[in-house]
């Protein structure tokens, strides 16, 4: 990972405003992110809506006050190119693509997803087919569900390839003290290895726990 993509991950990570493109399944996540505690901007993005939540929807990328730090997409698999191609245009730091319908699912699922990973470029891309991240030392949540976990300012980071598993660790009652759960998906930017190399720099990460379904690349993974 470049030094530009490790910045813009840090904006996506730790963000100062969220844009949050789609319409039903944003409601959720939108609503998430306020009762995690995020109190800085959020600002929708719909075409067809006036209001989300009674939040002033925007009508494109084009229109946000300034390019976003964090993106949360949820909108159909044949829309997503054309919103992180017009994010990585104005400088946005990066998105979780929450939407379906990529290489998990065939060939032109496949096409869809070696496009996307091409026009990602230095903007950072969780996903897609993911359910993004919960940032628990931040108070940041850009995930589609209700979700758990708590903080007492360290504990153990989880990243992993699977959307139900990590949901249903959030909602443990364990007590195990999370600072981030992470799923990844498809990883067409940004992998489990580059996870592990920026939350090793994170103090506050006393351990990370990491859940595998297939591995890309061995070496790079030695070497996170």
């Amino acid at each position: 990972m470049n030094s530009v993509k490790k910045e813009n991950l840090k904006r996506l990570m730790s963000p100062k405003n969220i844009a949050f493109f789609g319409g039903r399944d944003v409601e959720v996540a939108i609503r998430e992110a306020q009762r995690r505690g995020f109190n800085g901007p959020i600002w929708p993005v719909n075409p067809n809506r006036k209001s989300i939540l009674g939040i002033k929807c925007f009508k494109s990328v084009d229109e946000l006050p300034t390019p976003p730090d964090a993106s949360f997409i949820a909108v159909p698999s044949r829309f997503v190119s054309n919103i992180v191609r017009d994010l990585d245009k104005v400088g946005a730091g990066g998105a979780v693509c929450y939407s379906a319908g990529f290489g998990e699912t065939g060939p032109l699922g496949q096409i869809l997803e070696s496009e996307l990973s091409s026009l990602a470029k230095d903007m950072v891309l969780i996903g897609p087919n993911c359910y993004g991240f919960i940032n628990y030392l931040e108070n940041v949540a850009l995930w589609p569900f209700a979700h758990g976990g708590m903080n007492p300012g360290y504990g153990a980071a989880i990243i992993t390839q699977s959307g139900m598993l990590s949901s249903d660790i959030t909602m443990t009652d364990r007590s195990i003290p999370i600072t981030h759960m992470i799923s990844v998906g498809n990883q067409v930017s940004v992998t489990i290895e580059d996870f592990i190399d920026f939350l090793c720099d994170n103090p506050k990460v006393k351990a990370i726990g990491v859940h595998i379904e297939g591995i890309k690349d061995i070496r790079k993974l030695h070497d996170a």
